[in-house]
């Protein structure tokens, strides 16, 4: 979260400031969303399948080399910044969807009641996703509430950021209850 929100400050100053010349910038801060995702699933996944250590770690595994391979792809490989904002809503939806599957596992699993982290997973992602599809629709914007600033673009990061802090919060108190 911390390295999320460093960069999206760092690349907002630079635009502010620098205009045009930022916009290789924006490169770290769509890669820093990705990272987002990847550390947000991680924990879902070493508390959720902590009885099962072979899919757990199988899991891990394959999101973490797929999420390199998007972020390399998206951040290293494309000198087009303007691809890279084409592409990048797709690479968060796939990474984000790929994010789901342990959350989906645990809740159709066999046990009476649903795991809390798999609910507070499973809230996080659909709260992230409207805040997504706020900024995608721009209505703020399209009424003309604020010209020269993009209000949608930081209620989303609101958004963001809420959830994850409250999401860390459900990770602090699963493992506490695993612990004990």
């Amino acid at each position: 979260v911390i390295f999320w929100c460093t960069s999206s400050v760092f690349y907002r100053f630079l635009d502010a400031f620098r205009g045009n010349d930022a916009a290789e910038w924006q490169k770290l801060e769509f890669g820093a969303a990705l990272v987002l995702i990847w550390a947000a699933t991680l924990p879902s996944v070493v508390v959720l399948f902590r009885t099962e250590p072979y899919l757990q770690l199988g899991y891990i595994s394959a999101f973490t080399v797929v999420a390199v391979e998007v972020l390399v792809d998206l951040v290293i490989c494309d000198p087009s910044c303007c691809a890279v904002r084409y592409r990048f809503p797709y690479s968060c939806v796939s990474l984000g969807l790929l994010s789901l599957l342990p959350t989906i596992y645990a809740l159709t699993g066999t046990s009476q009641s649903a795991p809390s982290l798999a609910i507070h997973h499973g809230r996080m992602a659909i709260w992230n996703s409207l805040g997504a599809t706020f900024y995608l629709f721009r209505p703020l914007e399209r009424i003309g509430v604020a010209n020269g600033w993009r209000p949608s673009l930081y209620v989303m990061h609101l958004v963001l950021a809420y959830n994850a802090v409250t999401y860390s919060r459900a990770v602090l108190h699963a493992v506490a209850q695993n612990t004990a």
